[in-house]
């Protein structure tokens, strides 16, 4: 069994996205994606969390977001559609912390797995995913397209049944 902790002592406090921070979770989405292409809209972010999407926030001291994840319901299931973590930001475990808190939330709300795709040569997202206890479950090959490139996409999936929700 898993036990996920909402906070706690030297870590960023993650709360709900809200659509007030949908400009600002657009702008991080799309600075962050490795292709240079188009991310998410304030306005798509905003309609996505109007229609029981959900997301959390990692806000810094100064109240910017420095990192952001965002979640879509799928019948039982719920799909990660981005988690983006400024450049300053990484390596410092805020993507975990999103991912503690997203699936915290998705849990909490009944879904059964949490699913995300994630591009093949995105190691560090792989890694985070993986350790946090994804498993991979299949392939979208050329999934993602990069200028001339293709490059598959690794579906994942995280059981949430037997994950119980502590908070500090």
């Amino acid at each position: 069994m898993t036990v996920f902790e909402a906070s706690g002592a030297g870590r960023s406090t993650i709360r709900s996205m809200t659509a007030a921070d949908a400009m600002q979770a657009a702008l991080l989405f799309e600075t962050a994606r490795a292709d240079g292409a188009g991310g998410w809209s304030e306005s798509a972010i905003a309609q996505t969390l109007a229609n029981a999407g959900f997301g959390a926030i990692a806000p810094d001291v100064a109240g910017r977001i420095h990192g952001a994840a965002l979640a879509i319901p799928a019948g039982p299931e719920a799909e990660l559609v981005n988690l983006a973590v400024a450049a300053n930001a990484r390596r410092g475990g805020v993507g975990r912390e999103l991912l503690t808190a997203l699936a915290a939330t998705a849990a909490t709300i009944g879904f059964e797995r949490l699913l995300l795709e994630v591009a093949a040569d995105n190691f560090a997202a792989r890694a985070l995913y993986e350790r946090f206890g994804f498993d991979k479950i299949g392939i979208r090959r050329d999934y993602y397209k990069r200028g001339p490139r293709s490059i598959d996409a690794e579906m994942m999936a995280l059981d949430l049944r037997s994950i119980t929700v502590a908070s500090e």
